[in-house]
């Protein structure tokens, strides 16, 4: 399968970072990261499908934004086929965002954290 990504992406132990949806205070687990986007994972009951818009990236061990106000553009949002659903019953998702823009500073945060 021929790859067409420009960067390449990077997985993350699983709840290292989250994706908060400034426009929601919705928030969901980052997949996988790369200098062009992320993947995130969230419930689809949560009401953030189609708004991932503007976003903050938080760390599991720091308390308030690792990154913040991060533009993006949604480039899928499918069903997790392989998480099924919830407790609950809710559909968990998965949806592929793409940095519209970053700052110097965000994009030097994340090359340190890709650099890791």
């Amino acid at each position: 399968m021929l790859e067409r990504r420009v960067h390449r992406r990077y997985s993350l132990p699983e709840n290292e970072l989250f994706a908060v949806d400034r426009n929601t205070s919705g928030f969901a687990a980052v997949r996988d990261i790369s200098l062009g986007g992320l993947k995130v994972e969230y419930i689809h009951g949560s009401d953030l499908q189609d708004r991932w818009t503007l976003i903050d990236i938080n760390s599991r061990n720091n308390h308030g934004a690792w990154l913040s106000s991060i533009c993006c553009r949604l480039i899928y949002d499918i069903s997790d086929l392989s998480q099924q659903r919830t407790f609950t019953g809710q559909e968990t998702r998965i949806c592929g965002l793409n940095f519209s823009e970053l700052t110097a500073e965000q994009e030097e945060v994340l090359c340190q954290l890709l650099s890791q």
